[in-house]
């Protein structure tokens, strides 16, 4: 039989061995929360970056147009596909195959400060296809810093679509697309 004092160092022994193993781990957790703060900074500088993009090739096509059309009147080929567009709400597309992990005006998580979402954002595999989700003209085309990837704006009379962070962009602004 064991002594006491051969029992309480056996015990004391895995409990040494125990906190080891909760420093090791608390170690691991604070190292993963910088990386995981770091990747939201990261996300939230390309939410803004993407958001101001948007916003400048909106204004500057809105100015096009308010410089080229008299009295800022939709042309009848922006007529009918806005009332084609408006009409089909509901129905459209989806602009790739994937899962959604960011719904309309939501966040990935709730308790994470990142901007609200003003679209969603579907998962994709690399190389994966996307197509517009209705016919209309190309407005806007810029690469977006710190994302790697591409943003285009589709006009579809007087609505319109994003398509971000895209790697292979053949489109360029001014061109037609067809769904």
């Amino acid at each position: 039989a064991k002594s006491k004092k051969q029992e309480a160092a056996a015990s004391l022994k895995e409990l040494e061995a125990g906190r080891k193993q909760a420093d090791a781990a608390c170690a691991k957790l604070r190292k993963d929360k910088k990386s995981y703060e770091q990747q939201i900074r990261k996300k939230r500088e390309q939410i803004q970056a993407i958001n101001k993009e948007i916003e400048k090739m909106l204004a500057e096509s809105k100015r096009k147009q308010g410089s080229s059309k008299s009295g800022n009147k939709m042309s009848q080929e922006d007529i009918r596909l806005a009332s084609d567009f408006s009409s089909n709400k509901g129905k459209l597309p989806w602009p790739a195959v994937g899962p959604v992990i960011v719904h309309f005006n939501n966040r990935i998580d709730a308790s994470v400060d990142l901007p609200q979402s003003k679209g969603i954002e579907i998962a994709l595999d690399k190389n994966s296809k996307v197509c517009a989700i209705f016919d209309g003209k190309v407005i806007g085309k810029s690469f977006i810093r710190g994302s790697g990837g591409v943003c285009i704006i589709i006009q579809h009379g007087n609505y319109y679509s994003c398509y971000g962070i895209l790697k292979d962009v053949k489109l360029n602004v001014g061109d037609n697309v067809r769904t």
